[in-house]
């Protein structure tokens, strides 16, 4: 899947949560947009949301954040920093 995909999937998926809330509590669809501004329940939507259109697009379950993943990224950059940054979290989870 090209970084391309990934940060439209991304933007829909921003898009989603941005239907959700209000003018002064949406963010950019930009790379350098902070998902960090989402609070954690919507963090978890997007999670959620990015996972199914993954799965649209890839005819594959993927699983973004469990214990295993947890563990291994522990010492990592959040990739809830950026749009860019949880892009290349994606990639970095569908190449494996």
């Amino acid at each position: 899947m090209k970084k391309e995909d990934i940060l439209e999937i991304l933007y829909l998926a921003v898009e989603e949560i941005n239907d959700t809330l209000k003018k002064d509590e949406k963010i950019e669809c930009t790379p350098s947009a902070s998902l960090m501004h989402f609070d954690s329940l919507n963090q978890l939507n997007f999670v959620v949301e990015v996972e199914r259109l993954l799965e649209e697009r890839l005819d594959k379950t993927i699983i973004l954040f469990d214990a295993s993943v947890v563990d291994e990224n522990q010492s990592t950059i959040n990739p809830f920093q950026s749009i860019a940054i949880f892009s290349q979290y994606i990639t970095g989870i569908i190449s494996e």
